[in-house]
């Protein structure tokens, strides 16, 4: 029976996995496991060319029984990021989804690429006035996005549609925009905004904790990036939000804003504990 990335109990710690090779991908991957993570987030990428094969995938796939997410956003370790065609992108991660991969990342900048640096679609969204980064709304690439998605969930692979604004927005723009993107049936949406402050904080949990209820049938992951972003990472999935990236070594490539495995799942089973034993108590009186 395959994998799922998406059927797991929340928050889901997952490590980061930024390897040139399977052997030391593998390795990454036995270690995190002894340390609590609970599914992998494996940047394709990242492997050395002769190593982005369908084979070479599926030795890394395969050896771990917990769920991995594969994703291409065009990064080197060495080098960093790096131009392709949309068309050699979205390759490999088809190549994922053959070697057997629970899930993709698809980047919701995915056949427009110019969305990147900013808001280029229709401005009657409540969201374009933020100027959100990432964001497509014209019809024609929307489509696109709907067919290949399609193309995955007919092999068996789960989509995450990935969306990076990396702008402040308020609860209301979020919610719209998740709304929004929710419509081309992803199995799990993940947003990155952006907190300068402790305003954008206080907007960026505000939304979460009202998403579990605006969107259905769909897992939710929201954090911020910024200076102020990083206490969403585990605020938030207090919250309702699915995912927690971490990383368990943090080395050339990784980003340090994201959390150290360990410490987190020893926090997070503390949280469990500490909820069973109110909830214990609350029948017991």
């Amino acid at each position: 029976m395959k994998k799922s990335f998406a059927n797991l109990k929340a928050p889901v710690l997952v490590t980061v996995i930024k390897e040139k090779t399977p052997e030391d991908a593998i390795a990454a991957i036995k270690k995190s496991e002894e340390h609590g993570a609970a599914a992998f987030d494996l940047h394709l990428s990242c492997l050395d060319e002769q190593y982005q094969t369908v084979e070479a995938i599926r030795s890394i796939v395969e050896a771990t029984d917990k769920p991995m997410l594969g994703l291409n956003y065009n990064l080197k370790i060495d080098t960093g990021i790096y131009e392709c065609s949309e068309e050699e992108r979205v390759e490999l991660l088809k190549k994922a989804s053959l070697a057997g991969i629970a899930g993709v990342d698809l980047q919701s900048n995915t056949f427009n690429t110019a969305v990147k640096s900013g808001y280029i679609g229709d401005p009657s969204y409540s969201f374009a006035s933020a100027n959100p980064k990432d964001v497509v709304t014209d019809e024609e690439t929307i489509n696109k996005q709907k067919a290949l998605i399609d193309w995955f969930h007919g092999n068996g692979t789960e989509v995450l549609l990935s969306n990076h604004p990396l702008v402040p927005m308020t609860a209301e723009q979020i919610l719209d925009l998740a709304k929004f993107v929710a419509q081309r049936n992803p199995d799990v949406i993940k947003m990155v905004t952006w907190a300068n402050n402790e305003q954008d904080v206080a907007e960026c949990l505000k939304a979460m904790a009202l998403l579990p209820t605006v969107i259905k049938g769909i897992k939710v992951h929201l954090h911020a990036s910024g200076p102020y972003g990083r206490i969403t990472r585990l605020i938030n999935p207090m919250l309702g939000s699915y995912i927690i990236f971490c990383v368990d070594e943090y080395k050339q490539g990784h980003d340090p804003n994201q959390l150290p495995l360990q410490d987190t799942h020893d926090i997070i089973e503390l949280s469990r504990q500490f909820m069973y034993c109110a909830k214990e108590e609350e029948k017991a009186e």
